[in-house]
Parts: structure tokens; C-alpha cells; sequence
């Protein structure tokens, strides 16, 4: 509607706002005032990102008008209208989230090596029961045992991989990671295939075990080098969606391999070692040395004091 239009006149043009009423009325109806009372005339632009944002609004420090205007303490500021309680939206903002990943080196593609290597572990790890048991034919206790090695070495190992990870830096680390995937993956290939002494795969839960410990303890660094401290929950997610999107893709490939193809179980794990060594060719292209944030990129909240007994000062 045109009542929830607004028009920015800067020197370049003019740029139309779209003011969404229904999602958060209040802050709408606010901003409304604030404009037909002249509080945003002549108000700077105080934080610019080239190519990614620009904000304004402070009518206090911001008015370049104003005896009050001050550049240093632009965006600090507010009007003298009382404060707004927060209006949470609903809209997506998946689109504004990737539209930044381009101003942040190494970002995007370390994301898209991890619908790569997420992809591949998942599904081994999804079908393996399934594996060993039309395989081998292991009975459901030895199935269990099988499982519980996998467990308890992914469990074990996380304390060495994340020691590792404080020493070499989380490249390195998970590199070696993948290399224990690979490993995996070849034996369970191997054993059917070359007719290996079918005890070999008794190896392969302990080898997935410690491969996945080490995905937990060092993907999540390597994330959190490469994102600026201001969007980390807003990467986050996109960080959770890729990891969602693997285990769409890997079960889907594994069912045209073995039921549509009639590939074989081997075949499959095949094709997952590919796509591990495609998510590993990927990530070489991705440094994780500590990025100097500047200012405008830096976390802008108070971090909430600790509560309860464990958290109190005595």
C-alpha cells in the first residue's frame, strides 16, 4: 500500500522503503512519526559496508543540521519518544544472508565444501547398520556392538581432536579428519571387493568414530574463524541449513545407487568417498587464519550476566 511507502531522497536518487505494517506495527507507526515531523531530514549515513549495507537514523548525533550533530557518536543516539518493545518478524531473511557471504573471504566456500564431506559422513554413518548386516551378515548383537565402538571411539577422541585443533588451527585438523574418513571408506569398500579377511571390518567403526569426533571438533572452529562476530547466529543457521540439505542428498544418492542402478552397497560407498574427496579439494582453497573484524563487524549487545548458584559471585 502507499501508506507503507516511503521515499529516501539521498544525492544519487531516491530510494523506496517498503514498510511492513503488519509485522511490527509499532515500530512502522514510530518511524512514520518521526518522518512526517522532519526528525530524518538532513540525518547521515553513519555506517556503510560497500556493497553489502548502509544504515541511518539517528536523529540526535546524526543530524548534520542539528547543534547536537556529532560524527564520532553517530548511531548511538535516539529520539525523545519512548522506547519500543522488540516485534519479532517472520519473514525469511535467507536471501540477505547469502547476499553477504561474497564479503567475507573463504565463507561461502567453506560452506559449500560442507554440503560435500556432511554429506558423505551422514549417510555412511545413516546406512551402516544396513551395510554390515547385508554384507557380513552381522546379527543385531553384533550390530549393536559395532555401533557402540563407533560411539564410544567418536566420544574418546573428541578431547584429542579438539587439543589438536588449539595447537594446528582447524584447517589442519580437519583435513586429517577427512584423510580418517578416507580410510573408512576404503575399508569397507576393500573387505568386499578384494576379499580382505572379513575381521578388517571390525576397524571401520573405530576409524568412522574418531572421523566423526574430529567433524564436530574442528569444522565448527574453522566456521567460526570465517565469520564476522556481528552475523555469527544469522551464518549459523545457514551453517545448520547446509548440514540439513546433506542429509537430503545422501540417502537419495545412496537409493539410486543400490535400488534404482542396482550398484551394490560397495558402489555407494564409493560414490560417498568421491564426494568426500570433492568436499576436501574444495576446502584447500580456504585459510583459517584469525580475521581482523573491523569495528562495524564486531558483536554490538551486551553479553548477558551469568545466572543461578554456579554463575553467582559469592
Amino acid at each position: 500500500p502507499q501508506e507503507n511507502l516511503m521515499i529516501l531522497k539521498v544525492k544519487d536518487g531516491d530510494v523506496k522503503l517498503e514498510l511492513f505494517a503488519d509485522v511490527a506495527p509499532n515500530h512502522v507507526k514510530r518511524i512514520k512519526e518521526l518522518a512526517e515531523s522532519g526528525k530524518y531530514d538532513n540525518v547521515v549515513f553513519h555506517r556503510v559496508i560497500d556493497g553489502f549495507m548502509a544504515q541511518t537514523g539517528d536523529v540526535k548525533f546524526g543530524n548534520s543540521s542539528s547543534d547536537s550533530f556529532d560524527l564520532r557518536r553517530a548511531g548511538t543516539g535516539g529520539s525523545n519518544l519512548p522506547d519500543l518493545k522488540q516485534e519479532f518478524y517472520y519473514l525469511p531473511h535467507l536471501k540477505g544472508t547469502l547476499s553477504m557471504l561474497s564479503n567475507f573471504p573463504g565463507l561461502s566456500r567453506f560452506l559449500v565444501g560442507r554440503v560435500f564431506y556432511t554429506d558423505a559422513a551422514n549417510t555412511s554413518i545413516t546406512f551402516a547398520a544396513i551395510y554390515v548386516r547385508e554384507e557380513f551378515g552381522m546379527e543385531d548383537s553384533e550390530i549393536a556392538v559395532y555401533t557402540l565402538i563407533g560411539v564410544f571411539s567418536s566420544i574418546v577422541s573428541g578431547f584429542l581432536w579438539g587439543y589438536l585443533v588449539d595447537i594446528v588451527g582447524p584447517k589442519v585438523t580437519l583435513n586429517a579428519v577427512l584423510w580418517f574418513w578416507f580410510a573408512s571408506f576404503t575399508l569397507l569398500i576393500s573387505t568386499v571387493w578384494l576379499g580382505l579377511p572379513t575381521w578388517m571390518i571390525w576397524l571401520a567403526p573405530f576409524l568412522a568414530g574418531v572421523a566423526l569426533g574430529g567433524t564436530w571438533c574442528a569444522d565448527r572452529p574453522y566456521m567460526l574463524v570465517l565469520t564476522p562476530p556481528r552475523y555469527i547466529g544469522q551464518f549459523y543457521g545457514l551453517y545448520s541449513m547446509v548440514g540439513r540439505f546433506a542429509t537430503i542428498i545422501g540417502p537419495l544418492s545412496w537409493a539410486i545407487i543400490v535400488d534404482e542402478l542396482g550398484l551394490g552397497r560397495p558402489a555407494a560407498i564409493g560414490f560417498l568417498f568421491i564426494v568426500m574427496i570433492i568436499g576436501y579439494i574444495i576446502l584447500q582453497g580456504v585459510d583459517d587464519k584469525p580475521r581482523e573484524w573491523p569495528p562495524e563487524l564486531q558483536a554490538d549487545y551486551e553479553p548477558e550476566p551469568p545466572r543461578g548458584a554456579i554463575g553467582r559471585s559469592r
